[in-house]
């Protein structure tokens, strides 16, 4: 019996050693195969760095925090930080166009005075001018009218940009017209206890055609009027009436 059995073993273990034998070649062609990915993989890696040194481009290291936080999430989160800020400071903007340029909102009718000269009649201007308040950020103004210069009507179109700046914490305006190729432009502060926006700036003057300093008032009448007046300076300092708008809610 103990030969029987000794038999048995030899005849497995040479079987075992047999089928280990014929299995050899394809454990050795796997293990090749996984060798070869290996390396070709990082080959791939190796020519990817390359590309991005040759571009300029450094691989940052990344960190515990970044692997947390997907790409795609911070960039929103980025976006959001920004875009809180860009509200927030429309907001501000918002609350005092609202309050101050809101009142002068709709269609009203005008008459203007233009003083050329100190002491000669002044020219007579009159028309219509249309003012929104766009999203509340500012005021888009169009402006259609006649100037009469000596019995001669001379058509006249304006348009105008006005709007709180808060980096200068000021109101900004911008104007032109059909009378003059140059820009008004100015910057200034609303009086609340007289209810007058004042604003000082530069434009051409369209009587000489010299750029001059200017002085404004907007005084707020009452709901349905309201009065601008410029001022100018010369050479000599002194400073004169330019030109006198009366303003009447269309009805």
């Amino acid at each position: 019996m103990i030969q029987v059995k000794n038999a048995v073993e030899d005849l497995t273990t040479k079987s075992i050693k047999i089928e280990y034998e014929k299995q050899i070649p394809l454990l050795e062609y796997q293990a090749f195969e996984q060798t070869k990915k290996t390396r070709d993989a990082m080959k791939k890696s190796n020519s990817i760095v390359m590309l991005l040194a040759m571009l300029g481009i450094a691989a940052a290291p990344v960190n515990a925090a970044d692997r947390a936080v997907p790409k795609a999430e911070k960039f929103v989160h980025a976006g959001e930080i920004e875009f809180k800020k860009i509200t927030e400071r429309a907001s501000v903007a918002e609350e005092q166009n609202r309050k101050v340029l809101s009142a002068l909102g709709g269609t009203w009718n005008f008459t203007a005075l233009l003083y050329a000269e100190p002491g000669v009649e002044p020219f007579r201007t009159e028309g219509t001018i249309t003012n929104e308040l766009v999203e509340d950020l500012f005021l888009s103004s169009h402006a259609n009218g006649s100037l009469n210069v000596a019995g001669h009507g001379v058509p006249m179109k304006a348009q105008g940009l006005m709007s709180y700046d808060i980096s200068k914490k000021a109101f900004t305006s911008v104007w032109a017209d059909t009378l003059n190729t140059g820009l008004l432009v100015g910057t200034g502060k609303y009086d609340e206890k007289e209810k007058t926006l004042n604003e000082t700036g530069r434009f051409t003057d369209p009587v000489d055609g010299v750029e001059k300093a200017f002085r404004s008032e907007t005084r707020f009448i009452e709901e349905t009027k309201y009065k601008r007046t410029i001022y100018v300076t010369g050479k000599s300092g002194k400073e004169t009436k330019l030109i006198e708008f009366e303003y009447t809610k269309a009805t």
